[in-house]
């Protein structure tokens, strides 16, 4: 892993959503992941927030353009593969990481 990597593990639910997150990754769409809360914040040095002990996690969203820099999902384990299809980016692989890397250079 390089950097500020995360693995984590994520259940999709045969859900109307979760059909359309299913597709979208058989497609090889590249997908942000957000977290949704809510709690107090206070002003810091530098435009930054500190995020108050009230803040209470309400969920994560896959969303197109994630807030955090970066925070974009990549499958990786085979149960994933049996889930959505063997290829989820075909010949599109190399075009989409130079993409992810302008889109995260750029952010």
């Amino acid at each position: 892993m390089e950097g500020n990597d995360v693995v984590g593990t994520v259940e999709i639910l045969p859900t109307p959503s979760g059909n359309i997150l299913k597709e979208l990754l058989r497609a090889g769409i590249l997908l942000g992941i957000s977290s949704r809360g809510m709690g107090s914040t206070q002003p810091m040095k530098d435009n930054k927030l500190l995020v108050g002990e009230d803040f209470e996690l309400i969920g994560w969203d896959f969303v197109s353009n994630p807030s955090t820099h970066g925070a974009f999902m990549t499958p990786m384990n085979e149960s994933v593969v049996k889930n959505i299809g063997t290829d989820v980016c075909g010949n599109f692989c190399k075009a989409q990481d130079l993409m992810r890397e302008i889109i995260t250079e750029l952010g």
